[in-house]
């Protein structure tokens, strides 16, 4: 596990700029950001104070510190923290950034249960855990430090959306024997050619969010329709009227299960249950 750990972490420590400049860089990304941006907004309570979790280079913190709450983020990699730091100052929302930390997920002890009035752990970090039970226990924390009734965002990579990208993005591991544990059980160890990462079935996700004390709200997927990143993208560019027609139907068909199970990241939205609900 923490061989694991330190090898992610160097990973995206090496990536800094690029994950910050990721959910930007084209229509088929913006889709996953517009869409997550969308369902935060739908369910975050009016105002408070939010964790995000594993936050990477603090995009989605600035977000949540312009709409006026406060936030504290974490992350396992301390170049994105330095590099967040840096933005937050950027984008003059010091203010409402009440904290920026290096921590794990599957161990948020140095916070206190009940604290957050909103979690978000959204992009895929807990997709990055070795282990059903280290998955678990990650969740488990989310929902520890959550206040009752508090809604808690999980986002994680979707088997089935990559799935369908391989033939375009990576068709050399379909030949390899290990693209049999990928689509049979998830795991991919060979995730940016030497790193670990779990894709979820649907099914899978609904499952950990429940079991481990959460009541589901609902189930989207961030690119749904758009899932097809090459003709997205060439779309988007060539018929502006259209797509936005394209865009009004992808955002009201996020939710169906066809939608969530076809998306290259699925976002679990739910809710820390009250005591005695």
């Amino acid at each position: 596990m923490p061989a694991r750990k330190e090898r992610i972490s160097d990973c995206y420590g090496a990536t800094v700029d690029y994950e910050w400049k990721r959910l930007v860089q084209d229509t088929y990304h913006k889709l996953e950001y517009r869409t997550t941006l969308l369902y935060l907004k739908k369910h975050l309570p009016g105002n408070g104070l939010i964790l995000d979790a594993g936050g990477g280079p603090g995009r989605y913190t600035i977000d949540l510190a312009k709409m006026g709450y406060e936030v504290d983020l974490l992350d396992l990699t301390e170049e994105n923290i330095n590099f967040a730091r840096q933005k937050i100052r950027e984008k003059r929302v010091e203010g409402k950034v009440r904290e920026t930390m290096v921590a794990n997920i599957t161990d948020l002890s140095r916070i206190r249960d009940n604290t957050y009035d909103a979690v978000i752990c959204i992009g895929g970090p807990i997709s990055h855990i070795e282990g059903e039970e280290n998955r678990n226990k990650a969740v488990s924390e989310l929902r520890r430090v959550a206040k009752e009734g508090a809604p808690i965002f999980i986002g994680v990579f979707g088997r089935i959306g990559a799935l369908m990208l391989s033939v375009q993005f990576w068709p050399d591991e379909i030949g390899l024997p290990s693209f049999r544990d990928f689509y049979e059980k998830g795991d991919d160890n060979r995730w940016h050619g030497r790193y670990y990462a779990h894709f979820f079935l649907p099914e899978e996700l609904e499952d950990m969010v429940k079991r481990n004390g959460l009541d589901l709200i609902e189930t989207v997927g961030l690119e749904g329709i758009g899932a097809n990143a090459k003709y997205v993208n060439i779309f988007s560019r060539k018929d502006r009227p259209g797509w936005q027609n394209f865009l009004e139907a992808h955002d009201k068909l996020a939710a169906h299960p066809a939608s969530v199970g076809m998306s290259a990241h699925i976002l679990a939205i739910s809710r820390k249950r009250r005591t005695g609900a």
